[in-house]
C-alpha cells in the first residue's frame, strides 16, 4: 500500500490530504491506518466522543477505563455506544473522535464519509497519534482510495474549536433551517405512558399560555410511547388514533407538528423483524447483530444498504410526513453505523449511515425539520437542522452518576456547554429540555441553571412538562432563557464543573454568566478575555459561586433586529436587502 500526502498551509493552520493506492496485483481489505503522530504533547487535553450523548470534555490524564469497562458490563450498556471500535475500550485505549484539543493546537478531521477518524492519546510517550478505521473495505489493484482530510489548526482554545466547526461546516455544506421560538416535548414527565388525552390537554395549555401570555410555543413534538413497537412506526397503539389524526389535532391549534423515531433501530418483538430478517445487518454466523437492549428488549440495526430496506425507510418517512409532521426527531442513530456484515459488502459502516441519512432526507423533503439525536456527530454533518449533542436530561439533577450517557441533568447541560462551538455551524444545537415544574426533582436553582444556560448559549429552546404541574415561577424562568438568547456566545473552561459563559449581540443583553455544576460552594476570577468578548464591566471579577447555580451579569445590547429580503436583478443576480424591523 502506498500514501501519498499534501499539505496545504494557511496562516496558523495546515490542512492533510491523503490517499492511499493498492500497489499489489489483488484486492486488499482495508483496516486500521495510524496516518501521523503528533510529538512534545502534554495535558491537560480535551478529548471528543463520537455521538451525542456521550462526552467533550478536558482530561488531565486518562481516565480509569477498567472501571468505565465494568460499569458498562454490570449495567448491560453496549460498548458501541461508546465507541464504533468496541475493541480499542477492550483493549484498553480510550479514544477521541473526530478531532482532539489543548490549549493551543487542535488537529481534526474536516468529515468522515467512508472511514472513522479518532485519536489516541499516549501520556508516556508525550504523543498523541492520528488513525482512520476502514471496518474492511476492499481496495482494488492499482485504485486509489482519497481518505477524508484532517486540520491542524494553533492558537487560543476556543477560537481553534470556532475556526474548526467553520471549516466542517464549509467542507460538508452544511446548511439548516431556523429554529423560531419554543417547543414542548412530552418525553421528560411522561415518558412510554403518554396518552393522546394527554396531548390534547397540554396542546390546549400550550395554546392557552401563547394567546394570554405572550410565550412564543411553536412546536408540539410527541416522544416514544405512540408506536405499536420499535420499527413499526407507521402502526399507533391502543392509546393513540392514527397518525393524521394526531398531526390534525396538534397543527390544528396552531402549532408544529412533530414525531419521535428511532428508524435505524428494530426491535426483537416488532412486525419488521419478524417480516424482514435479511434487512438487519448480521454477525458473521449471518444472524442478526444485537446493537443495545432497551425496552426490555435486544434491539437489532437496520441494514441501509439493503435496498428492500431502504424502500421500508424511504415509505416510513413518506408516511409520516404524508401526516402531517413537518417535525422529526430521529434517535438512537448509532444504530446505523454498527459494524457488520451488510448486504453491500464493500460498504463502511460510515458508509452505510450516510446512505440512510441520505434517504430520510430525500423522503422527508426540504421543508421538515430534523432533529438528531444519540448520533455520530461528524458523519451527520450537512443533514441535520439540529442535533442533540449531550445525553438524556432527567427530572432530577444526578450528577453523581458515571459520566457515561446515562439520563443526567448534569451531564445534559454540561455537553451543551462544552459543545457550543458546534450550533449555527454545524446545526442548531440542542441542550435537551428545559423541565420548569417545581415538583420534579430539580431545585430552583437547577432549573435555572439548565434555561438560562440554554439560552445564553442560543440554543434551541425546548420544554417538556405536565403544563398543569408549572406555576408562575417556571413560566419567568421561561421568559428569562428566551430574553437571553439571540446572541454570540464564547465558553471559558475554568474547571470540568466551573465555566463562564461570554455572550454578545443578544437580542436583549451582552452578558457574562458563571456557570457552577458542581456540588461544592466556590470562587472564580472571570477571565478578562471573557469581558473583552462580551462587553460586560463588573466592579470585581472576583465571584463566589454557590453549588448547581447561575449567576448573571447583563448590560443592554444594542443589536438592532434586522428584517431580510431577496430581490431578484434583472441580470439574474439575487441581491439581499436588510430593513430595520
Amino acid at each position: 500500500m502506498q500514501f501519498s500526502y499534501q499539505l496545504k498551509r494557511e496562516c496558523g493552520s495546515v490542512e492533510i490530504w491523503i490517499s492511499i493506492r493498492n500497489l499489489s496485483d489483488e484486492k486488499k481489505k482495508l483496516g486500521n491506518f495510524k496516518i501521523v503522530e503528533l510529538l512534545e504533547i502534554d495535558g491537560p487535553l480535551y478529548l471528543n466522543n463520537w455521538q451525542s450523548w456521550l462526552p467533550f470534555k478536558r482530561f488531565e490524564s486518562l481516565p480509569n477505563l477498567p472501571a468505565i469497562l465494568n460499569f458498562a458490563q454490570t449495567n448491560e450498556v453496549s460498548l458501541f455506544t461508546a465507541s464504533p471500535i468496541p475493541e480499542l475500550l477492550m483493549s484498553g485505549k480510550i479514544p477521541s473522535d473526530y478531532f482532539i484539543a489543548g490549549e493551543k493546537f487542535l488537529i481534526g478531521a474536516l468529515a468522515s464519509k467512508i472511514s472513522h477518524p479518532y485519536f489516541l492519546w499516549d501520556e508516556g510517550r508525550r504523543a498523541v497519534g492520528v488513525y482512520v478505521e476502514l471496518f474492511g473495505k476492499p481496495l482494488e489493484s492499482g485504485k486509489v482510495l482519497e481518505l477524508e482530510p484532517f486540520i491542524v489548526l494553533e492558537g487560543k482554545y476556543q477560537e481553534n474549536l470556532e475556526r474548526y466547526a467553520l471549516k466542517v461546516a464549509e467542507y460538508n455544506g452544511a446548511k439548516f433551517k431556523a429554529f423560531e421560538g419554543v417547543g414542548w416535548c412530552s418525553w421528560y414527565h411522561y415518558f412510554t405512558e403518554i396518552t393522546y388525552d394527554d396531548l390534547k390537554k397540554n396542546v390546549k395549555i400550550l395554546k392557552k399560555l401563547r394567546e394570554e401570555k405572550g410565550i412564543p410555543y411553536s412546536l408540539v413534538q410527541l416522544d416514544d410511547g405512540y408506536q405499536k413497537d420499535i420499527g413499526d412506526w407507521t402502526d399507533t397503539n391502543e392509546k393513540f388514533p392514527t397518525l393524521e389524526e394526531i398531526a390534525s389535532t396538534i397543527k390544528s391549534a396552531g402549532f408544529k407538528a412533530g414525531l419521535w423515531l428511532a428508524p435505524f433501530s428494530v426491535a426483537e418483538t416488532s412486525s419488521l423483524f419478524h417480516k424482514h430478517p435479511e434487512w438487519l445487518v448480521k454477525n458473521p454466523d449471518g444472524k442478526p447483530k444485537v446493537v443495545y437492549r432497551n425496552w426490555n428488549k435486544n434491539i437489532y440495526a437496520l441494514d441501509t444498504t439493503h435496498p428492500g430496506a431502504l424502500d421500508f425507510l424511504k415509505n416510513t418517512l413518506k408516511e409520516i410526513r404524508t401526516a402531517g409532521f413537518s417535525y422529526i426527531k430521529i434517535d438512537f442513530l448509532f444504530a446505523g453505523m454498527v459494524p457488520g456484515l451488510r448486504y453491500d459488502t464493500k460498504t463502511t459502516p460510515v458508509e452505510a449511515y450516510h446512505r440512510g441519512l441520505t434517504t430520510i432526507r430525500e423522503a422527508l423533503g426540504e421543508g421538515i425539520f430534523i432533529l438528531g439525536c444519540g448520533a455520530p456527530l461528524l458523519p451527520s454533518v450537512g443533514y441535520m437542522d439540529g442535533m442533540r449533542i449531550g445525553a438524556d436530561t432527567d427530572p432530577e439533577w444526578k450528577g453523581n452518576l458515571p459520566d457515561l450517557g446515562m439520563p443526567s441533568a448534569k451531564y445534559a447541560i454540561r455537553n451543551a456547554i462544552t459543545r457550543y462551538f458546534m450550533n449555527k455551524a454545524f446545526w442548531h444545537n440542542d441542550p435537551d429540555t428545559m423541565i420548569l415544574r417545581n415538583d420534579a426533582g430539580l431545585t430552583e436553582s437547577e432549573r435555572e441553571l439548565y434555561a438560562f444556560t440554554s439560552g445564553l448559549l442560543n440554543n434551541m429552546l425546548l420544554q417538556s412538562d405536565d403544563m398543569t404541574r408549572v406555576d408562575e415561577s417556571g413560566i419567568e424562568i421561561l421568559k428569562e432563557a428566551i430574553e437571553l438568547s439571540g446572541g454570540r456566545p464564547r465558553v471559558y473552561y475554568v474547571s470540568d464543573e466551573l465555566f463562564v459563559i461570554a455572550v454578545k449581540g443578544g437580542r436583549h443583553f451582552n452578558s457574562i454568566a458563571v456557570v457552577n455544576i458542581g456540588d461544592d460552594s466556590t470562587q472564580i476570577n472571570v477571565p478578562p478575555s471573557a469581558l473583552s468578548w462580551s462587553g460586560v464591566e463588573l466592579s470585581d471579577n472576583l465571584i463566589n459561586m454557590e453549588p448547581r447555580s447561575v449567576k448573571l451579569f447583563k448590560t443592554a445590547s444594542n443589536t438592532i433586529e434586522l428584517n431580510k429580503s431577496v430581490k431578484l436583478k434583472e441580470d439574474g443576480r439575487k441581491v439581499n436587502y436588510y430593513e430595520e424591523e
